[in-house]
């Protein structure tokens, strides 16, 4: 069967759900966010349902704009991985 990817584990879980709530606390959709980000849509759809994985950098960039800090989305992360 195999190692399951990365993103498929329990704990992955946590960004795609993280994803959301920095958009939706933005009051972004998904395509204006794709925008300001310079992704297609079904790219930021992939990252928040868990079937495409969001890197570090790439967090960053998504919590900028969506006007938060990074450092504390980094931060909740961190919190609900314990």
């Amino acid at each position: 069967m195999g190692v399951p990817k990365p993103q498929m584990r329990a704990a992955y879980r946590i960004l795609p759900t993280l994803l959301c709530e920095l958009r939706a606390a933005a009051g972004l959709s998904q395509r204006e966010l794709a925008g300001r980000l310079r992704v297609a849509q079904n790219t930021v759809h992939r990252m928040e349902i868990g079937s495409r994985r969001c890197d570090a950098v790439e967090l960053i960039q998504w919590a900028r704009a969506c006007a938060a800090d990074p450092i504390e989305a980094f931060k909740v992360i961190n919190a609900r991985t314990k």
